[in-house]
């Protein structure tokens, strides 16, 4: 497994990184790392950028596998709301780590 905030391997069963010294939660890595979920690979990166520059048609939101909230999204995109929401989420997305996105991806449903 990974050490969610420097990326490290870290043994399994490890309380703390070796490298950083950042506790490691069985929920933080299972999240990070679990390839069953089709989000584990979406780059955060990306999905900010969508999100800052088309989130009021909810890009983001397909991108990332959400597509409940991209159609909700596109339905109300004469509000503005959408615009607004992508602006806030992919400047989340940009200042906070992978393991934030990660986990702000998979809560969200």
């Amino acid at each position: 497994m990974k050490c969610p905030k420097c990326g490290v391997e870290v043994p399994n069963g490890s309380a703390f990184c070796p490298e950083c010294g950042a506790a490691i939660e069985q929920s933080s890595t299972s999240v990070v790392n679990n390839p069953s979920q089709g989000n584990a690979s979406k780059d955060r990166t990306t999905a900010a950028i969508l999100a800052i520059l088309l989130g009021d048609i909810g890009i983001h939101w397909f991108y990332v596998g959400k597509t409940v909230r991209g159609v909700i999204a596109l339905l109300f995109c004469w509000t503005l709301i959408p615009s607004l929401i992508g602006l806030i989420k992919g400047i989340q997305w940009l200042v906070n780590d992978d393991a934030y996105f990660q986990h702000d991806i998979a809560e969200q449903s």
